[in-house]
């Protein structure tokens, strides 16, 4: 049986939920444009993601913080959440109004599930490696992650080279 350490553990968890933290808005944006919407119906669904973010941000810090729970319970559906609204995209195909309906709820429930993405990873550290080594684990969680995103686009570009589809 492979024995995993806990900071093996973290630091993998972070490495592959790297993308998940930005969300994927900027590459759900282009796809929009190229979908036919204007470019400010795409500002205004960047817009509604990061106001509901900000609005949440401190509540949700707030409720991970006193909650009794396991806090990767909030990681893991987290995760679920914004993997599920990216999914979402298949089902745009153009810039209707129920196509603009349909990606500015996903894009609310993405920024609901982003805010508790920074809390609960934050609690995690502190109770994995403690307040004298929690400074120390966010920067390399931070170095990790960044790793990941320039992983996922490189393969994400490379995937994309190829001829178009059809």
């Amino acid at each position: 049986m492979i024995q995993i350490t806990t900071l093996t553990a973290f630091l993998m968890t972070a490495f592959s939920l790297a993308e998940l933290g930005d969300g994927f808005g900027m590459y759900f944006d282009m796809y929009l444009l190229a979908q036919g919407w204007g470019e400010t119906s795409v500002i205004l669904s960047g817009i509604l993601r990061g106001v509901v973010d900000l609005c949440l941000k401190g509540v949700v810090g707030d409720v991970v913080d006193k909650t009794h729970y396991d806090r990767r319970i909030f990681l893991g559906i987290t995760s679920l959440a914004i993997a599920a609204s990216s999914l979402m995209v298949f089902f745009v195909d153009g810039a209707d109004t129920s196509d603009k309906i349909l990606v500015y709820v996903v894009r609310s429930i993405e920024s609901i599930a982003l805010a508790f993405l920074g809390p609960a990873f934050a609690a995690i550290t502190l109770s994995a490696f403690g307040p004298e080594m929690f400074d120390s684990m966010q920067v390399q969680r931070e170095l990790v992650s960044h790793a990941g995103s320039i992983l996922a686009g490189g393969l994400g570009g490379g995937g994309g080279g190829g001829p178009p589809p059809g």
